[in-house]
């Protein structure tokens, strides 16, 4: 509860910090997956009051299809191939989500151009 309390705060002051130290850096925030409820308005406040981009996945974390699946395999770091067995792993995003996230990214970086 302390945490919670004290969330839009320090979101504000992490990136008052980044902005300070790195003044002419884009800064990017992708949000959010998960815990978006309680957290999402923080975020967008800090990211509002600093002049700071955000992209926003909210809609993208809700619909069945951008995530993956039990079931599903993946490819670990040693290149071997693994099953999702576990539904909190499945419920990241799958191959569709991680795409439509990087259209987003990419959408606003090539604003940049």
């Amino acid at each position: 509860e302390e945490k919670k309390a004290t969330y839009p705060e320090d979101v504000y002051t992490m990136l008052s910090m980044f902005r300070s130290h790195c003044p002419k850096a884009r800064i990017v925030w992708l949000a959010a997956w998960y815990g978006w409820g309680e957290n999402y308005t923080a975020i967008e406040s800090a990211c509002t009051k600093l002049g700071l981009d955000l992209v926003d996945i909210r809609d993208l974390s809700t619909l069945a299809e951008n995530q993956s699946a039990i079931g599903n395999t993946y490819t670990k770091p040693d290149g071997s191939k693994d099953t999702i067995t576990n539904g909190g792993v499945a419920s990241h995003p799958g191959d569709l989500g991680m795409k439509r996230i990087a259209e987003r990214v990419i959408k606003l970086l090539e604003g940049y151009m």
